[in-house]
């Protein structure tokens, strides 16, 4: 064996222009694959383009007309028609209750007062009043 390889290196032929090995993969088969690659890839583009199309348009035939014209079928909900004039009235109902005597449950005996008068009976009564010194300002905290 080592006689063949000495033989082989001395050879003039052999050492000046050495024989490239043969490829394992043919470059005419590298090339048809690639090609057939770039063919798939934009078959996949054009069928993916016709069936998008195609949906498009029987999207658009098979909707029916009067319904594209009709637009919206609900109003917008329409909360307050005049709200300077809905906030004028809730004040007004707010102060009539604050200045006024109504019953707010005849069977229990409660009624509501005026804030003043409330204000009187318990000045009269002489409620304790909260302690502004002291950290616990919760109310019932003595």
């Amino acid at each position: 064996m080592s006689e063949h390889s000495s033989q082989h290196a001395k050879d003039p032929r052999r050492s000046a222009n050495p024989r490239p090995e043969s490829p394992d993969v043919s470059n005419a088969y590298v090339v048809l694959s690639g090609l057939g690659l770039v063919v798939l890839v934009a078959a996949g583009f054009g069928a993916a383009a016709w069936a998008y199309t195609g949906a498009m348009v029987r999207t658009a035939d098979d909707r029916p007309a009067s319904l594209a014209l009709q637009g919206p079928t609900q109003a917008a909900p329409h909360l307050q028609v005049r709200p300077a004039d809905e906030l004028m009235q809730l004040r007004a109902r707010e102060e009539s209750q604050l200045h006024s005597y109504d019953w707010i449950d005849r069977k229990q005996g409660l009624v509501r007062i005026p804030i003043e008068r409330a204000i009187e009976l318990l000045d009269e009564r002489r409620l304790p009043a909260r302690d502004t010194n002291s950290e616990d300002n919760t109310p019932g905290a003595p």
